[in-house]
């Protein structure tokens, strides 16, 4: 059985993906499996993982969201990382405006 940490807080720049990261990076080398998921509204710690371009792309049914509505498992919509033993499930961007679009109004 494994353990579940939580890092909440609703103040943003309180370090809680940066924290989260790098714990679960001592985990892994440490010889864990580690479960990583992302519920940031900004979505950092998917970015981080997958890169702004494949968030971008996320939807609702390949997100945390599908867990939170009850019509996904968290085993199926666990998504590899570069990392062996750390899986992340991400977060979908909804209505805030993706980085693709801000970009291609500034030109």
């Amino acid at each position: 059985m494994g353990a579940v940490v939580a890092f909440v807080s609703r103040k943003g720049g309180g370090g809680k993906t940066s924290l989260l990261w790098h714990l679960a990076g001592l985990w892994s080398v440490e010889g864990l499996r580690v479960r990583v998921v992302d519920m940031d509204s900004q979505a950092s710690l998917s970015q981080v993982c997958l890169g702004a371009e494949a968030v971008d792309g996320l939807r609702p049914s390949d997100s945390v969201e599908a867990i939170l509505n009850g019509s996904a498992k968290a085993a199926a919509l666990e998504r590899p990382t570069r990392w062996d033993s750390i899986t992340l499930i991400t977060r979908h961007l909804g209505l805030r405006t993706s980085a693709s679009a801000v970009r291609a109004e500034m030109r």
